[in-house]
């Protein structure tokens, strides 16, 4: 009797049959993560790229202010080789100075501004800063941490830098700043102006160089201090991308340990519940008001049912969609038309011609007067209902197909 040697998925890669062969074969791009982000972004640099509390920042906002953070970094002395700390949470001016400390050739010590004073100075020891960025809501902590190190400025952000202009007066107003700083302190419009005149050059690509620092959760002792290079996140970026392209909604269909079958049912049934939930806190807040309208059995049919065709079709819509900026459009160009046109705010009965018969045979306008003929005591229209067990069948028929002819079954 002969034995096989088990076959891992590791050197297997089952994983691989999903990917188009490009994909498969495509290498690490050889530049620093800051010209991976303008390199893939070239042909999109009036969209958005980071949203902070409503202020948006186009890929374009993002290139100018990360070069104006890296001639502040040369303006403050900041070479090749430094490892700058931060102390803070993730705002604009830090996302700006990651990529600026990547582009100079410097590295981010990110620490979490929760940490306390002996946490914070630990940090700094651990990788000789000379520079500190913090936010200003955690100043005196990073003040006190840094004594007995070798920081000699001190660069202070605060979270409203960034925000709108009526959340920030907001912010300002109910979260003064009262530190008392030290003279070697940098407010933030300070560091940056102070750059003016310095060079904007990038240094040459170094695959092993480190572009950030961050710390291990310290479960079995210390947190330790892990280096992730440019190779690391452009890794992750190439990732991202692919899956974004290829996974969707589909990564969870993946790992699932359940029949595709039941997967499919989960998402519908699901979907039907949540709008179950909805209609029912409705009719529970109703309930005190004599309307007179009668609710029973077939109105949760209906509901049931209704919520299982959108969630079928939202099923669809996730296979369909190429990222997550494609799903704001289905919304927009199908579901909110329907709701104002679905017998909701007025007759479908006062479209026009085929325009009307169209839309009365939509999905949400079956519901609707499912809904007005039963809660006026009128008989219940069978016809509705099959209207919408067929749109939940054909739904459901269309997922499945797109699942199964993802996982190649």
């Amino acid at each position: 009797m002969t034995t096989q040697n088990p076959v891992y998925a590791s050197q297997a890669k089952p994983w691989l049959k999903y990917y188009d062969q490009k994909y498969i074969e495509q290498t690490l791009p050889t530049v620093s993560a800051f010209e991976y982000v303008c390199q893939r972004n070239k042909n999109h640099l009036n969209d958005t790229a980071l949203d902070y509390y409503g202020r948006k920042f186009t890929y374009a906002d993002l290139i100018v202010n990360v070069k104006k953070t890296a001639a502040a970094l040369r303006g403050v002395g900041v070479q090749k080789g430094d490892i700058v700390t931060v102390v803070s949470v993730m705002t604009p001016e830090v996302i700006a100075l990651f990529y600026a400390a990547d582009m100079i050739g410097a590295t981010l010590n990110l620490v979490d501004p929760r940490y306390s004073v002996e946490g914070i100075h630990e940090y700094i020891e651990e990788v000789d800063s000379h520079l500190l960025v913090c936010l200003n809501v955690v100043y005196e902590r990073c003040r006190q941490a840094a004594k007995r190190t070798n920081v000699e400025k001190v660069i202070v952000l605060s979270p409203a830098d960034s925000l709108p202009p009526v959340m920030a007066v907001g912010y300002k107003l109910t979260t003064p700043d009262k530190n008392k700083y030290a003279s070697n302190v940098i407010r933030w419009k300070q560091f940056i102006k102070g750059g003016e005149g310095q060079s904007t050059a990038s240094e040459p690509y170094d695959p092993d160089h480190a572009c950030v620092v961050v710390h291990t959760g310290g479960t079995t002792g210390s947190p330790k201090g892990v280096m992730l290079t440019d190779n690391s996140f452009n890794a992750i970026a190439q990732n991202l991308n692919v899956q974004r392209l290829y996974e969707k909604a589909f990564d969870q269909v993946m790992i699932s340990p359940t029949p595709l079958w039941q997967f499919i049912a989960g998402q519908i049934i699901g979907g039907s519940l949540r709008g179950l939930y909805a209609g029912g806190i409705i009719l529970l807040l109703t309930a005190p008001i004599e309307t007179g309208l009668i609710f029973n059995g077939w109105s949760f049919l209906v509901m049931f049912l209704n919520g299982a065709v959108f969630s079928a079709i939202g099923v669809v819509v996730s296979f369909l969609a190429k990222n997550h900026a494609d799903v704001p459009r289905f919304s927009n160009y199908i579901i909110m038309p329907m709701a104002y046109l679905c017998n909701t705010f007025f007759s479908t009965e006062k479209l026009p011609g085929i325009v009307g018969k169209f839309v009365a045979a939509l999905p949400l306008s079956q519901t609707s007067h499912l809904m007005r003929s039963i809660s006026s005591g009128e008989a219940v229209n069978y016809t509705g209902i099959g209207i919408l067990l067929l749109y939940l069948l054909v739904f459901t028929v269309a997922a499945s197909w797109f699942i199964y002819k993802k996982k190649n079954l």
